[in-house]
């Protein structure tokens, strides 16, 4: 008997949301049975929850760190990385090779898009995508149309100097792939 009011005074104390009403004297039957099943229901959901979460956690988990492998790296001259932005000559020179001087212009802006990718591919969805698409789109190899618009390490950087002494640039500039495309680093650990 004592197991029982405790379970009662623990009821009708309770923050869980209808636990009082599953013990309360004023409420018919049928309101108890309510609670009970609605209190049990929300049990058996929050259990579905965080059983979901800990499978989530335990098959995906994301980790989220800091680097630091810039402190185990001494050096006094700074890490520089040259990064093509859009080059509109060079787009439209290699635009007249493709498809000749009468071209489609807005086939400059689609060359464009998949050159100098900058998260938006407008161009390339309407001209290129749908019923409507023009026949000189290209649908696959898009990294070597890529290429052909970037320009090569030797015309991105003409001329390099440290402590007023000339050296080659592309000797020490490494190739470097990043999410802006192809760029050159020197003095950068990712670049190798």
């Amino acid at each position: 008997m004592r197991i029982k009011q405790s379970i009662e005074e623990y009821l009708k104390n309770s923050t869980l949301h209808g636990a009082r009403f599953i013990v309360d004297k004023d409420a018919s039957w049928l309101e108890r049975i309510f609670w009970c099943i609605c209190l049990t229901a929300s049990w058996y959901a929050s259990w579905l929850l965080i059983k979901a979460s800990l499978a989530a956690f335990e098959n995906n988990a994301i980790s989220f760190v800091v680097e630091s492998s810039y402190r185990d790296w001494d050096t006094n001259f700074p890490a520089i990385i040259v990064c093509e932005s859009k080059n509109m000559d060079r787009i439209q020179e290699v635009a007249e090779q493709l498809w000749g001087a009468d071209h489609d212009f807005t086939l400059e802006e689609v060359l464009s898009e998949i050159a100098f990718f900058r998260g938006e591919s407008y161009h390339t969805v309407h001209e290129c995508g749908g019923e409507d698409s023009t026949t000189t789109c290209f649908y696959s190899n898009f990294s070597y149309y890529a290429q052909l618009v970037r320009s090569s390490c030797v015309n991105a950087i003409r001329s390099c100097e440290w402590n007023n002494k000339p050296f080659e640039c592309c000797k020490y500039f490494q190739r470097m792939e990043t999410e802006l495309g192809i760029c050159y680093a020197i003095n950068s650990m990712q670049a190798g």
